[in-house]
């Protein structure tokens, strides 16, 4: 697992490109900010996580492995928790999260797009001092 790519994934780079093009500025890899976001705006309070449908349990996609399932049930309950939590946090602290399944990127890419779009364009900038 220490080879999987925890960053600039084929999903993120298709959903920051077609976001790009669209005229959304954002940020990658969030610093400081809860959950490392794979991008967003600290301006904007706006946390997008681009989650793999196989490591985070896709409700809709996910299917567990046969081999090693106590592992993989147990890791995947972790992702799970660990995401809600993570949201929650940001929640209370004023930030819109956008989570994006990976099959959303690869067969809705324009229906996600305005999704996360829309998410920037509603959110006015804050002062980052205060």
């Amino acid at each position: 697992m220490a080879r999987v790519s925890q960053r600039n994934t084929p999903l993120e780079l298709t959903l920051r490109r077609a976001l790009w093009n669209r005229g959304v500025r954002f940020r990658i890899q969030l610093r400081g900010v809860p959950g490392h976001p794979d991008f967003g705006s600290k301006k904007k309070k706006v946390a997008v996580f681009v989650d793999g449908c196989f490591w985070h349990g896709c409700p809709e996609c996910y299917v567990a492995p046969r081999s090693n399932a106590e592992f993989w049930s147990k890791k995947v309950h972790y992702n799970r928790r660990r995401r809600r939590e993570v949201t929650a946090l940001l929640q209370r602290d004023g930030w819109t999260v956008v989570q994006v399944w990976g099959h959303d990127v690869e067969h809705h890419l324009g229906d996600t797009v305005r999704r996360v779009a829309r998410a920037f364009e509603q959110q006015p900038a804050h002062d980052e001092r205060a």
